[in-house]
């Protein structure tokens, strides 16, 4: 079983005290291993989410596509050897074919069918893996060999071997898709971060996902303080705000200020935009969508 913790429009303390009890919880004996944990908030038409998978959350799909695989045109030796001993090719795609491949991505190339000749199999085992160096441009980029520890004949060949054949039998490429390691922070980590790290000014702990709208910082930032002020109002109060109060709309704009100031490190606008966002949100916090219709937020991993 892979249990998870859903957590769904719960206070900003309880969503800590349940993230830290996840954190605590570990498998087999796995400080590593621990129980996911997801947390939703809504707010009308408005949601965050944020996921905290444990230090060492394991991705071996990151985006569930079929590997691409692109034409290849050719290749050729750019330096017999790099910094680190690796043999540096330059691939290039058949023209107006473009790659998907970035830097520190791995490929493998395709190789046309001959049943008799048993060196053109595309086993597993028999893959020569290289890794991006560089991306010139849309249609070619730079590669290394990468060393194996098989013993099988193709980790021997020479490399204008490698290369030749290529040349001569490989007909594409397409990217691998490589197992790594992702380090997720807890909320309580998140918190604190974003509170007093400096450097999550340039780059924020929380990021959008609306990308109609993501693109404004002063909205995104009013919608996030908003959050942040509705919390601290039901903290304070022990209430929800009363959006017909003129009162408690003028406490929590004030919450939600100073809220912006504290978590972007920048004063904000002194025109109404962000006032609408505020009351926009403060109208509507009472209706609950289903918190898969509108995810405006979601952690960052560290």
């Amino acid at each position: 079983p892979n249990p998870v913790l859903l957590c769904i429009d719960r206070p900003e303390s309880t969503s800590l005290l349940l993230n830290d009890a996840c954190r605590c919880y570990c498998f087999d004996d796995d400080d590593d291993k621990v129980i996911p944990f997801v947390s939703v908030e809504t707010a009308g038409v408005f949601t965050r989410t944020f996921c905290d998978f444990g230090p060492s959350f394991e991705v071996v799909d990151e985006d569930g596509e079929s590997p691409k695989h692109i034409l290849l045109d050719h290749v050729q030796l750019v330096s017999s050897s790099d910094d680190d001993g690796n043999d540096v090719i330059d691939v290039k795609c058949v023209e107006e074919e473009r790659h998907d491949v970035s830097k520190g991505d791995y490929i493998a190339f395709t190789y046309s069918v001959n049943d008799n000749d048993d060196d053109n199999n595309n086993d597993d085992e028999n893959t020569e893996t290289f890794q991006v160096l560089n991306v010139k441009n849309p249609t070619s980029f730079t590669v290394k060999r990468q060393k194996s520890n098989n013993n099988n004949n193709n980790n021997n060949d020479n490399i204008h071997t490698i290369i030749s054949k290529i040349n001569k039998d490989a007909t594409s490429f397409s990217k691998l898709k490589i197992p790594q390691k992702i380090s997720f922070l807890s909320l309580s980590e998140c918190l604190v971060k974003q509170h007093h790290d400096e450097s999550s000014a340039k780059q924020p702990i929380f990021a959008p996902s609306d990308l109609d709208k993501s693109f404004d910082t002063n909205r995104r930032n009013a919608i996030m303080s908003s959050f942040t002020a509705l919390n601290t109002f039901v903290t304070k109060y022990e209430r929800l705000p009363n959006k017909y109060n003129v009162k408690d709309e003028g406490y929590f704009k004030r919450m939600a200020k100073f809220a912006s100031i504290r978590e972007s490190k920048i004063l904000p606008p002194t025109d109404d935009d962000d006032d609408d966002d505020e009351k926009e949100l403060l109208m509507e916090y009472i209706c609950r969508l289903n918190p898969s219709l509108k995810v405006s937020t979601m952690s960052r991993s560290s």
